[in-house]
């Protein structure tokens, strides 16, 4: 989750105790107004005069989400579903007033995913009514409004922004012909359908073959256009789909021997030309013959060479990817020393029982085929150096302290949690916290007395 604030002027305070220049006298703002279009909209009110308060205009200032709609502007209309996706992208230069698109691609049958990502964006972004004094407008030739959808600048920014790029999906709707760009009061960037959509036939391979691949195919366009390919690839039937090329513009590509795709008996690519906005397609059937491969492990911590004292604690942290399954659950990860064997499984593990002398820690990951593959890391357990280890009884005096401290259990739960509740909750709980810190103390001072008669 990004961070929240209680407001910009707070933030600008933040910004400034950590040395970043910020007048919190740019940020006073007109409180909400009720109703309207809900924060979104072909009008939204962000002119110079009604833009944030001492920016000189709200087109060059990283504040376009602070902007209002008017009451009475439209809501934002984007179909709940839709059988077909349109990817447009492109940039917005804000202090010119101009965009220009670089792509738009109307995907007539998406994947499953694809359309799933495109409702996930609508919801998140009608969830924090986010606003823009620009927006994407599918329209049809006439000019009437199919779809609009602010364009939104997500990311925090604490100097001005000179120019904004997007990628956004639009459900594509029977009779949008036109994808364009607007500010409150103008189109400041389009893009027209063509009459007539491609064709592309893919050529080779033609049957099973291994990495390296060439592929190759044939496409044309009616109306002359010039056309870009995109290489797709799956391993699942096409469950899902990966991208392996993109912008090409001559009719082939070779796929080298190295490259990362999930292993298939079956991979299938499939060839995407677009001519600018309409998009054609081609399968070469299950060609590609890859084996399943294994994890990639990455060891985060301890660092290569490290030293630490005898029983000093050693916090063991790493991942594991895998080009089929994707990352790889914690309870696939082990972790093993060459001296001391096995240590414990998980993405995050605590030793403290390290024999002294030059060791070799390894973490291995297993996917769900079977394969394995490791990552290692050296270290030294330095004998000269001995942090005091807490025996069994201490530990269990330790622990009796701190459960004591902890109040009584929550019903119902595993394991079991304990809570205070009330105002006083606070207070007790620093107060239980100085008691066990002290019995500790005393614990431990008592059983060390009594070891040492």
């Amino acid at each position: 989750a990004k961070p929240s604030w209680t407001d910009a002027y707070d933030y600008c305070l933040l910004l400034d105790h950590y040395g970043v220049d910020c007048d919190p006298g740019h940020l006073e703002l007109s409180p909400p107004h009720p109703g309207g279009g809900g924060g979104v909209g072909p009008h939204a009110d962000c002119t110079p005069d009604n833009g944030p308060a001492g920016l000189p205009t709200p087109f060059n200032s990283p504040l376009w989400d602070l902007c209002l709609t008017s009451e009475g502007d439209p809501d934002w209309y984007f179909p709940q579903t839709a059988a077909g996706v349109i990817v447009v992208r492109g940039s917005i230069d804000p202090a010119a007033g101009t965009a220009t698109i670089d792509e738009v691609a109307r995907i007539p049958d998406p994947p499953a995913v694809m359309l799933d990502a495109m409702a996930s964006e609508r919801d998140a972004q009608l969830q924090r009514g986010a606003t823009s004094p620009f927006h994407l407008q599918l329209e049809t030739a006439d000019g009437t409004a199919l779809v609009f959808v602010p364009v939104i600048d997500d990311t925090t920014y604490h100097t001005p922004v000179h120019s904004l790029s997007f990628s956004i999906l639009l459900p594509d709707v029977p009779g949008g012909e036109v994808v364009r760009v607007r500010s409150a009061t103008a189109v400041i960037g389009e893009r027209r359908m063509s009459v007539s959509p491609p064709a592309i036939r893919i050529l080779e391979p033609t049957g099973s073959v291994q990495p390296p691949l060439s592929l190759a195919w044939e496409a044309s366009d009616p109306d002359g256009d010039p056309l870009t390919f995109t290489v797709l690839y799956t391993a699942d039937q096409g469950q899902t789909w990966r991208v392996v090329a993109d912008g090409l513009n001559e009719p082939s590509f070779t796929l080298e021997a190295d490259a990362t795709l999930p292993g298939s008996a079956q991979g299938v690519f499939r060839v995407l030309a677009n001519d600018g906005f309409l998009t054609a397609s081609d399968d070469s059937g299950p060609v590609y013959q890859l084996p399943n491969r294994a994890p990639q492990v990455t060891i985060l911590g301890p660092a290569d060479g490290l030293v630490v004292p005898l029983n000093g604690v050693v916090h063991l942290l790493g991942s594991a990817t895998d080009e089929e399954d994707g990352p790889l659950d914690p309870s696939q990860l082990t972790w093993s020393s060459d001296r001391d064997g096995m240590l414990g499984a998980g993405a995050s593990l605590l030793v403290r029982t390290l024999s002294a002398g030059d060791r070799t820690l390894t973490l291995s990951a297993t996917d769900s085929d079977g394969n394995t593959s490791s990552a290692q890391v050296h270290l030294t357990v330095d004998a000269s150096v001995v942090r005091w280890l807490p025996g069994e009884e201490e530990q269990a005096a330790l622990a009796t302290v701190l459960e004591a401290a902890s109040g009584p259990a929550v019903p119902g739960e595993t394991p079991p949690r304990r809570q205070l509740s009330g105002l006083v909750g606070p207070a007790i709980l620093a107060g239980l916290a100085l008691l066990a810190l002290a019995g500790v103390g005393l614990l431990v001072y008592g059983l060390r007395r009594r070891g040492a008669r």
